[in-house]
């Protein structure tokens, strides 16, 4: 049906709508709303635009649909002009097994949303399982990065009485 499509001249790249700079093309439908891994790759081989696709895949929890997009190519820091990347919209809906793929993936640990808060700070906010702070930490997640209020996470883990969260925080402060 894609290629039948393709054929009467809809464009790989084509978007039914856009956001800015973003673009909900036939990739994003695939990957976001189809869920089909099979027609992102066949997409992906005629050679669409791997982008826009990175944040419905970490929603989705398609840790496979995210390797293949990033071995296409895609843009794995894709929004951090906004103070937005896919890694911190995974870490922001608590979707932790996409949060590792991308860290996997090369994304940077220490990206910093508008209010400069990074997954760590997310995280804390959130109150995440100390588990996946271990896991921003052997990414090399840094814990002296201040968020536009000056706030770093090393100092509020200091304040917690908890000897796992103190020694998180160690472990970031070292």
């Amino acid at each position: 049906m894609a290629d039948l499509l393709l054929g009467l001249g809809l464009g790989l790249d084509d978007a039914a709508f856009t956001e800015g700079t973003w673009r909900a093309t036939p990739l994003w439908f695939a990957v976001a709303r189809g869920q089909n891994f099979a027609l992102a790759e066949h997409l992906l081989t005629l050679g669409c635009n791997p982008n826009y696709s990175l944040f419905a895949a970490a929603w989705n929890e398609d840790r496979a649909t995210i390797r293949l997009l990033l071995e296409h190519g895609a843009d794995i820091e894709e929004g951090a002009d906004r103070g937005d990347t896919p890694l911190l919209g995974a870490v922001g809906w608590s979707k932790f097994g996409p949060a590792e793929e991308l860290l996997l993936g090369g994304a940077n640990p220490n990206a910093q949303d508008k209010k400069g808060r990074t997954a760590l700070h997310l995280m804390l906010a959130k109150g995440s399982a100390a588990e996946h702070f271990a896991m921003f930490v052997r990414a090399g997640a840094r814990g002296d990065v201040p968020d536009a209020e000056g706030r770093t996470v090393v100092e509020m883990l200091w304040r917690k009485r908890d000897a796992v969260w103190k020694g998180i925080a160690e472990g970031l402060a070292s």
